[in-house]
Parts: C-alpha cells; sequence; structure tokens
C-alpha cells in the first residue's frame, strides 16, 4: 500500500461519508423503539450492500430487533458495532445532524453511528485498492446500550468463528481501549408494613428507613483504591407521605477490574442484614460484562499498532476505561479485541454528543493499516 493512500481517499470521499452519517442519525433508534430500530436497519443492510458490493443479512433477534452481518470470507477480523443509541425519538429536532468547522453534532453520532460508516468506508477502500480477500465479518446489534442480552448468543456464535475482534467504539481522546472495568447490576428491594402515619405509625415497619440503612452499607462496598465503584443511581419506594412504606428499592451499578473484586462485591451485598426484623431485605442481579483484558496475544497486537499510529504521527496509547462495550462479553474466550477504534470526540449520551472529523484522513489511515496488520495475525 501506498503511503497515505487511504488518507488521499478519505479526503476525496469525505462528503460522502457524512452524508452515510447523515442518513444513520437521522433515523432514530433508541434502544427501547423495535420498530425504528428494524427501520434502520434495512437502510444500514443496503448501505453495507452499495458500498461494498457484498450481501448484507439481517439476523432475526428473538424479542429484538434485528443484527446485520455482512461477511467477505470465512473467519479473519470481526468488526463489532451497534446501531441503538440511548437518546429518546424525537431527540433529534432538538439536536439536528449538522457539520460545523470539522465537527458533527446529532444523537447517535459519537456513539456509535459514526462508527458504523467508517468501518463501511475503511472497507470499501481495502477491497477496492488494496487486499479484497482479507476475511472479515461486519456485525451490528440493537442492543448494546441495554446490555446486549438479546444479542449475545449472535455475538458469540460470530466471535467463535473470527480470529480478532475489533470494536468500532470511539476512542478516549484520540487513545484506543485495551481494558475495560467489568459491569455488574444489583437491585437491593425492602419489604416493610404499611400503616397509617399518624394513627398508628407503631405498627409499621419502615421499608424506606431499612433501605437508606442497606444502601450505606453497600456504599462501603466501594474501593477506590482498587478501581472498584458502586454507584447508587436509582431509589423508589412509597405511596404516601401519611403512609409508612411497604416497599423500597434501590438500583446499583458496580465497576470492577477482576473478578475477585465482583465476588467480593456480591457476597458483601448479600450479607447485608435489616436492623429491623420486620422488614425483609433482597438482593437480585449479577454481571453485566465480564472484565475485558488483553491476552498476550492482544498485547503483542496492540504495540504492532500502536507502532503504525507512532509512523503517522499520532500520539495515542492503549488505555484501559471503565465503561463496557460488548468487548468485553468477546475478551474471556480468548480473541484478541482491539476497542475504540471507532470516531474521535466526545459528549456520548448527551446533548453535546459530537464527532471530529478534522483528523478523519489520518485516522483513516491508522484505521486501515491496522486492519491489514491485524490481518496477518
Amino acid at each position: 500500500m501506498t503511503q497515505n493512500n487511504a488518507e488521499n481517499f478519505t479526503t476525496q470521499n469525505i462528503h460522502n461519508m457524512i452524508e452515510d452519517m447523515r442518513k444513520l442519525v437521522e433515523m432514530e433508534s433508541p434502544s427501547d423503539r423495535p420498530d425504528l430500530l428494524r427501520s434502520l436497519s434495512s437502510v444500514i443492510a443496503e448501505l453495507i450492500e452499495e458500498r461494498l458490493g457484498i450481501k448484507a443479512e439481517v439476523i432475526e433477534i428473538e424479542g429484538s430487533a434485528p443484527a446485520i452481518a455482512a461477511r467477505n470470507g470465512r473467519g479473519g477480523i470481526m468488526f463489532l458495532c451497534h446501531y441503538d443509541t440511548v437518546h429518546p425519538a424525537g431527540t433529534i429536532s432538538e439536536m439536528p445532524f449538522s457539520v460545523s468547522d470539522g465537527i458533527i453534532r446529532g444523537p447517535g453520532i459519537y456513539d456509535m453511528k459514526g462508527g458504523i460508516v467508517k468501518t463501511i468506508w475503511a472497507l470499501k477502500y481495502i477491497m477496492s485498492t488494496s487486499d479484497p480477500g482479507i476475511p472479515f465479518t461486519i456485525l451490528i446489534t440493537p442492543d448494546e446500550e441495554v446490555g446486549s442480552v438479546k444479542s449475545l448468543p449472535v455475538i458469540m456464535s460470530e466471535a467463535k468463528k473470527s480470529r480478532v475482534a475489533m470494536v468500532m467504539e470511539p476512542n478516549l481522546d484520540g487513545n484506543i481501549k485495551k481494558a475495560r472495568k467489568g459491569v455488574a447490576d444489583f437491585r437491593i428491594q425492602a419489604r416493610g408494613i404499611a400503616a397509617h402515619a399518624g394513627v398508628e405509625p407503631e405498627k409499621g415497619a419502615s421499608a424506606i428507613l431499612e433501605l437508606a440503612e442497606a444502601v450505606r452499607e453497600a456504599s462501603r462496598l466501594q474501593d477506590l483504591k482498587a478501581g472498584t465503584t458502586l454507584n447508587v443511581g436509582l431509589i423508589r419506594g412509597g405511596t404516601a407521605t401519611n403512609v409508612v412504606p411497604e416497599f423500597a428499592e434501590a438500583q446499583i451499578d458496580v465497576r470492577v477490574w477482576t473478578m475477585d473484586e465482583f465476588d467480593r462485591i456480591r457476597k458483601g451485598l448479600n450479607a447485608i442484614e435489616a436492623k429491623d426484623s420486620r422488614v425483609t431485605l433482597s438482593v437480585s442481579g449479577g454481571l453485566n460484562r465480564p472484565p475485558m483484558q488483553p491476552s498476550e496475544e492482544g498485547e503483542r497486537i496492540f504495540k504492532r499498532i500502536l507502532r503504525i499510529a507512532a509512523d503517522l504521527g499520532m500520539n495515542i496509547e492503549a488505555v484501559s476505561v471503565g465503561g463496557g462495550s460488548d468487548g468485553n462479553l468477546i475478551a474471556p474466550t480468548g480473541i484478541p479485541v482491539i476497542d475504540g477504534m471507532g470516531m474521535s470526540g466526545g459528549g456520548a449520551h448527551s446533548r453535546n454528543e459530537h464527532a471530529d472529523i478534522g483528523n478523519m484522513p489520518v485516522e483513516m489511515e491508522f484505521l486501515v493499516r491496522s486492519i491489514i496488520e491485524v490481518s496477518k495475525v
């Protein structure tokens, strides 16, 4: 491959890439709207066929919108993307797609509709000018933002056929991601006794007061030095201010670097006991995504692609982050996972979500060279 050919290709085609991004962003696809997701899945399948000239398969998933898969040969590199977003329907009217001074804005552009387009165009370049025989699978799922529960069997099935996975989630300040924390979701429920708060409060047993004590105990399990975080993000309970509350619950987000820490948290939560014997506490939930740590082969791959970045004058690193992705699901199988190969930008999950395409040509050069390098593994 001639030096910087992918850069030139990107510069020549950037307007087409932007229009592809516009097409995907303006079709909203919140995780809880299978109707909107299904409509977008058809458009993505058509885009893949148009740009790459290969058939895209729509894979039906029970209880969910479909996944989209496109294959070139057998095995090889698996490109993992998702087309659902956290933004509710109607957000596009409040933060419309726009391009100004190299910044693209719109719901889902950074996480991760821009990454889908970037994947397609990188492979278009490779298939047309470099090595059309590189085997790969593109898998685009509909439920990553809500845990990939429905699409998990499809993800694992495709991963087992592949040698390396590239997760096209956005990068972090330009850096790719080699490790992610495991993510767990827990729920503590308290069931007490309802009573009239004014007439006979002594007959009641407050689920809210007991839950408050349990939350305080749960919070003590956090260990920031070990990188273990525990966030009580949602609490609900009670029926009225003049009723001793019979029920209350808290939902907890836990992030860990190791399975040992997950086990410690799980045991700690289950060991919490009610102070009032009339109130029953119960804990449910568990691991949503296991920790993602690079294998020895993965570490070698990171070194190789970081050398590519250095050759291009890019000052990037392979970093460890707290957020989870579908890469967490694949890593325990032993398949090397290169994560964060998607868009630059920021504001994920917020009204400030944006993608920075100012450096898109050199970033595409880096992605293309990395794909070719990884295909040799």
